[in-house]
């Protein structure tokens, strides 16, 4: 795992907004990355918002009371990922961006790369950024 800016520990429990979810052979036939599981695991009270290309809409983003975490996957090769991606930075400049496949042009506050969507990968990320050490 990679990361630019400090190391963070979220101050409450955040949004998860998961752009293009993947599926997993390394996590088990069917199931998602698992990075909303996996930071309500580490920070009950988290929300979860899937977003995929059959529904390419971000959820309401004003709410900045609660962090906000976005995760993509291959945000560079899927223009469309990369465009959510942008428009969530541009209004909320705090957000913490997980890449979960190849990294790209850092963007956010905190820009984090797994380069795997392993269950390990998603609970390390999810550990780190609350502080759930």
């Amino acid at each position: 795992m990679t990361a630019t800016g400090a190391p963070t520990v979220l101050s409450g429990p955040p949004l998860v907004v998961d752009i293009a979810p993947r599926l997993s052979e390394a996590v088990e036939p069917g199931m998602l990355t698992g990075l909303i599981g996996a930071f309500t695991e580490s920070m009950p009270g988290t929300v979860g918002h899937v977003v995929t290309v059959e529904t390419p809409e971000l959820p309401d983003l004003s709410d900045e009371s609660r962090p906000l975490v976005m995760v993509v996957h291959d945000a560079r090769r899927h223009p469309w990922v990369g465009e959510l991606l942008a428009r969530a930075v541009a209004l909320r400049p705090d957000t913490v961006v997980v890449e979960t496949g190849m990294p790209g042009e850092p963007s956010g506050a905190v820009y984090v790369t797994t380069n795997g969507i392993s269950r390990a990968s998603a609970r390390a990320v999810a550990r780190w950024l609350t502080g759930d050490q």
